[in-house]
């Protein structure tokens, strides 16, 4: 990315204007290659429904991204509540991204999945992935893939 310095006002020192101008070009840079996300959430479940608390972060840089969630269902009129947490990371780089993700579901069991989309044309992805679902809902295991064509216009 290419930053750009505005200087507003003049001044005959010309180290005070490089070092605000450097400053400027550096900032503009760190703010391109690093990303941050929080985010929270409660939801009310009235009368005989699911009252529900998530938090999520993410965090970004250099085309890597990594982020994780925390989710408690605690049904109303019950004593058992059900947490999830989960896990994901991807990496992009020019027309390829390469991710992986984990949740581990307290009454459902470990889940795990991989996938890689490759940018076909501007607005026009090709994704294919696996997962991996340990659930312990159900007798056995069970792997499973997708591969699907994405285009926005």
């Amino acid at each position: 990315m290419r930053a750009q310095t505005v200087v507003t006002t003049a001044t005959t020192q010309s180290s005070r204007t490089v070092t605000t101008g450097l400053l400027a070009r550096l900032t503009a840079v760190t703010l391109a290659t690093f990303g941050f996300g929080l985010s929270a959430g409660y939801t009310d479940g009235f009368g005989a429904d699911t009252d529900t608390v998530n938090i999520g972060a993410n965090v970004s840089a250099s085309g890597f991204k990594v982020a994780a969630t925390y989710n408690n269902d605690d049904p109303q009129g019950a004593d058992n509540s059900t947490e999830t947490f989960a896990l994901g990371a991807q990496y992009s780089t020019g027309p390829w991204t390469v991710g992986g993700g984990y949740r581990d579901h307290e009454d459902l069991g470990e889940q795990g999945a991989a996938w890689v989309t490759y940018g076909l044309a501007p607005g026009v992805l090709f994704t294919a992935g696996v997962e991996y679902s340990d659930a312990d809902a159900v007798a056995g295991s069970d792997f499973g893939g997708l591969a699907y064509l994405t285009m926005r216009f």
